[in-house]
């Protein structure tokens, strides 16, 4: 059954309307208010609200998502690649969701400032760019080791 709600009015889910012009470009820089506003999802929070099973890869699917909050639920299993690469992904917040695994080898995300992983079972090494993850380098002072921690830049 479909939800007579619209999606931006529920629970946890915040959007925002964006104007494009015909071509598709996003027009909020320039100011162009002719062409139509499209609403996209940029946050989801659904902390401690009883959810189980994996992370859903499609979560890749909102583009624009800039805030995934998914801390104190029962999830199990790693962070999906769909997720890993959102582009406009600010926060990651995965605290206390009983996940295991590597983390996946990048970040698609240059706007990433907070990945909250505490009380996890990941590990890995993090990157934010393709430069960051040359195997060839042996330089690792841009390398952040991750051990079920939290990190802030």
């Amino acid at each position: 059954a479909h939800s007579t709600i619209p999606l931006c009015e529920w629970s946890g889910i915040t959007c925002r309307g964006i104007n494009v012009n015909g071509d598709g470009h996003d027009n909020v820089a320039d100011g162009n208010n002719n062409g139509a506003v499209v609403v996209v999802v940029t946050g989801v929070n659904v902390t401690q609200m009883g959810l189980s099973g994996t992370i859903p890869t499609e979560l890749g699917l909102l583009t624009d998502l800039e805030e995934l909050t998914l801390g104190n639920n029962m999830l199990q299993g790693s962070i999906p690649n769909e997720v890993a690469n959102l582009k406009q992904l600010r926060m990651l917040d995965l605290t206390k969701c009983f996940l295991t695994g590597t983390l996946p080898r990048r970040f698609e995300s240059p706007y990433l400032t907070r990945l909250l992983l505490a009380d996890n079972a990941i590990s890995g090494r993090f990157f934010r760019s393709e430069e960051d993850d040359d195997d060839d380098d042996d330089d690792d002072d841009d390398d952040v080791v991750i051990i079920g921690l939290w990190l802030f830049w």
